[in-house]
C-alpha cells in the first residue's frame, strides 16, 4: 500500500518538498495524510488553497494500483526523498523532487557525472563535440547525464555506450500518462 501513497502524492503539481516535508514530520507517515480531510488540511496552515484542493481532488487517487501494475510489468521503480538512494546532489535543491522514477541501476546516481544537454537541431559540429566528449569522458568513467531527445541529447547517451561508460537519462513525465496509450520512438 506504501507504493500507491508515493505514487498519489508524485502525480500532484503544486505539492513540492519544503511543505511535504512539514507534512511529515506532523503527522508521521504516509498513511496519516491519505486520511487527511479538507478541514484537517486547512487546519494544519501549509498549505495553499490551491495546493488542499490538489491534495483533496479524487483524481489523484483513481488508478494507482493500474500504475504500480504498470510499473511493475516493466521494471520501473521508485526511490523517495526519504530513501538512503535518493540522489545526493539533489538534497541541496530547495524543493527538490519528492519521488523519482527510475529504471536499472539505481547505484551509480552518485557517481562522478557530466550532464551533456544541447540543440535538437545541432550543426554537425555539435554532433562531433558531444560525441568526443561524451566518449571520452565515459572511458575514464564518469556518468554522462542528458535527456533522451533527438539531437545533442541521444548522441550523448550513444557516445557514452560505446565508450563502454554508464548513461542516465533524466525526463520529466507525469505519471497518468504512463497508463494511457503512448507511441514510442526509436533515437
Amino acid at each position: 500500500m506504501e507504493i500507491l501513497y508515493w505514487l498519489w502524492i508524485a502525480r500532484m503539481k503544486y505539492i513540492y518538498f519544503e511543505v511535504f516535508d512539514k507534512l511529515v514530520e506532523k503527522y508521521k507517515n504516509m498513511q496519516n495524510i491519505w486520511n487527511l480531510s479538507y478541514d484537517e488540511l486547512y487546519d494544519c496552515h501549509l498549505f495553499n488553497e490551491q495546493q488542499i484542493k490538489e491534495i483533496c481532488n479524487p483524481i489523484y487517487r483513481k488508478n494507482l494500483s493500474a500504475l504500480a501494475e504498470y510499473m511493475k510489468k516493466r521494471r520501473i521503480n521508485m526511490v523517495t526523498c526519504y530513501d538512503s538512494k535518493y540522489p545526493a546532489k539533489l538534497n541541496f535543491i530547495r524543493n527538490k523532487p519528492i519521488v523519482l522514477f527510475y529504471k536499472g541501476n539505481i547505484d551509480i546516481i552518485n557517481n562522478e557525472s557530466v550532464a551533456i544537454v544541447g540543440s535538437r537541431n545541432c550543426t554537425i559540429y555539435g554532433r562531433k563535440c558531444a560525441d568526443y566528449f561524451s566518449y571520452e569522458l565515459a572511458r575514464r568513467g564518469i556518468n554522462i547525464i542528458s535527456g533522451l531527445a533527438i539531437g545533442i541529447d541521444s548522441i550523448a547517451h550513444i557516445s557514452a555506450l560505446n565508450g563502454h561508460g554508464k548513461t542516465i537519462a533524466v525526463l520529466r513525465m507525469r505519471t497518468r500518462q504512463c497508463i494511457s496509450k503512448s507511441k514510442s520512438r526509436t533515437i
